[in-house]
């Protein structure tokens, strides 16, 4: 084999043939016209180092294949949405420096222009091409510029898809799409042993699981972040590295390796794995905001070293596997409801049970499922839910997920967030009369009402350790703990002048205050529930003489007004009473 150096020092010709095309040099089986001895020899500039053709000749040397048929050429032009003459000009997509060639009907990645000397002999070597052109001494093999200009375009932009299998150029708006992910051809197939390790896995999300790995490949719709916290040995990481290698057998992406500067494997792999924990940014954490938008984006930035930054269309998939459920513990991050909403409905968190390890471990262990990844068993399982399944999509993802604990707790983040809970805890665990007169909190009826700066002016009624947050603070921290309506203006009741005041409540979440006190083992959680659940009782510690008659008596009997209570009603000279 002859050295392939410097394939690029011919200077163009000064003679360059744009007429029609002869039969001498044009690409054919080997042996034929294009094989034949040109003008040239030892003598010439040219014979000083390879030239193109040689590599031409030496592929079709080693190769028993010969050129597209007539039948396969207008195939492949049919395919591309052109002619045969047409499809002939775009055998090489141009968006320097990145160079897409034609090869068996679809468009190879990406590679540059030093990489496409060497490229073009191998990738045009069955293609109806002519590699010679006439000058004024006779013909000459093309170099690569030549090549170029003969069946290269230029396109004035690149869309990157996950959703298209083949890539393809469209001359009215001068784009070309291309297709990265390849997908893999891949039999449906029942495995029942993954039906019910499946089944074991999701527990109660069964079923959503099972609709999450059904729709697995329609990047043409966001789904929910998949999160499965338990302990090892229940085949998390397996489910991952199995569907994975419907795009690439070597695995999904890992998700430190999209989040800062170049995310080149989300064209390998769309499939995107955290194991135990999440990646460290530059210059923080990775915050609730970042996955959200990762999983909800349906066109992001595809950036990949030494070429073009290119739009990347199409949703990815996004797998979070720990040990426990605090992998998106994010730190002091505020969120608010609407944002715990959003992480609900973007991440379907699954507890896994010890229940699918146990099923595994009884099958044989690893000897059992070492062909679940391997030879595509998962893979397969998930096409045939894919034909099996109905799949009903939700409002905006294909699968989404639900509020668990695991939501919850991240609102108890922040300091000031937890701070508030546990007064109001200690508040339901042993309510002080005074804090109850002020009217700052109220309870009954289903609702916790807390007014902010009265909380702050009672704090050390039940937060010793640490001083009051600012108003701003603790203003923030309930109002990420409201449920529905953030705030709620009333008018007190009863004869107390706080109760008389013109009130903003906020309106607290109480399951967040179940879930803090249960978690901490402050006071009875059944007894918080019942006591938020009565009716509300406004009089319920007003001083005395504050609490009216009860309605029953005042309709049954006479109730002699107390003249003395009543402002103005001082004994008057002469007159009994």
């Amino acid at each position: 084999m002859k050295d392939r150096n410097n394939l690029t020092g011919d200077k163009p010709s000064e003679a360059h043939d744009t007429g029609p095309a002869t039969d001498a040099g044009r690409g054919g089986p080997p042996g034929g016209d294009a094989d034949r001895e040109v003008p040239g020899g030892e003598d010439s500039p040219d014979a000083t180092r390879p030239r193109l053709v040689d590599l031409v000749e030496e592929v079709r040397a080693e190769s028993t294949t010969s050129g597209y048929d007539e039948a396969t050429w207008q195939e492949f032009a049919a395919k591309h949405g052109t002619t045969a003459d047409g499809l002939s000009r775009q055998l090489i997509v141009v968006r320097h420096p990145a160079y897409y060639v034609l090869v068996d009907g679809d468009y190879k990645a990406p590679i540059k222009q030093q990489e496409l000397d060497l490229s073009l002999p191998r990738d045009l070597a069955r293609a109806p091409v002519e590699w010679t052109v006439e000058t004024k001494d006779g013909r000459r093999r093309k170099n690569t510029r030549e090549m170029l200009l003969d069946y290269g375009v230029v396109t004035r932009n690149v869309i990157a898809d996950l959703t298209i299998s083949s890539g393809f150029y469209d001359p009215g708006t001068e784009t070309f799409f291309e297709a990265v992910c390849q997908q893999r051809k891949v039999e449906p197939r029942f495995h029942p042993e993954i039906d019910q390790w499946l089944k074991l896995l999701g527990g109660p999300d069964a079923e959503k699981l099972q609709d999450w790995i059904a729709t697995f490949d329609r990047l043409d719709r966001q789904t929910c972040a998949l999160y499965l916290s338990g302990k090892k040995g229940a085949g998390k990481t397996m489910l991952a590295t199995g569907l994975a290698r419907y795009w690439s057998e070597a695995g999904p992406t890992e998700l430190g390796r999209i989040l800062d500067g170049f995310n080149a494997d989300l064209a390998r792999c769309p499939l995107v794995f955290a194991d135990e924990h999440l990646p460290r940014r530059t210059p923080g954490q990775v915050t609730s905001a970042v996955l959200r938008q990762l999983v909800a984006s349906e066109t992001r930035t595809l950036s990949r070293k030494f070429l073009p930054n290119c739009d990347l269309r199409g949703a990815i998939r996004l797998i979070l596997c720990a040990n426990n459920d605090r992998m998106l513990a994010l730190g002091n991050e505020d969120l608010s409801e609407d944002d715990l909403d959003a992480i609900a409905g973007r991440f379907l968190h699954i507890h896994v049970s010890d229940a699918p390890a146990k099923y595994l471990a009884n099958i044989g262990g690893r000897s059992a499922t070492d062909g679940w990844v391997s030879r595509d068993m998962i893979l397969a399982h998930a096409f045939w839910l894919k034909e099996n399944r109905e799949v009903v999509p939700g409002d905006r993802f294909l699968v989404e997920g639900h509020a668990t604990r695991m939501h919850r707790s991240l609102a108890m983040q922040p300091r000031a967030s937890a701070l508030a809970l546990e007064w109001i805890a200690r508040y339901l665990d042993g309510v002080d009369p005074d804090v109850a007169r002020a009217d700052i909190i109220r309870i009954g009826d289903g609702e916790i009402l807390v007014n902010g700066p009265g909380m702050g002016d009672h704090w050390r009624k039940y937060i010793k350790s640490e001083f009051p947050p600012t108003t701003t603070m603790l203003g923030r921290a309930l109002g990420n703990l409201a449920k529905g309506t953030s705030t709620k203006r009333e008018n007190g009741a009863g004869n107390s002048a706080a109760r008389n005041r013109n009130r903003r409540f906020h309106r607290i979440n109480p399951e967040l205050v179940f879930q803090w006190a249960e978690q901490n083992q402050v006071g009875d959680v059944d007894a918080m529930r019942k006591m938020i659940n009565a009716p509300y009782d406004p009089y319920e510690w007003s001083p005395p003489g504050g609490r009216p008659p009860d309605a029953s008596l005042l309709s049954t009997q006479e109730v002699e007004p107390d003249l003395d209570a009543i402002p103005g009603s001082e004994a008057v000279p002469g007159y009994e009473h």
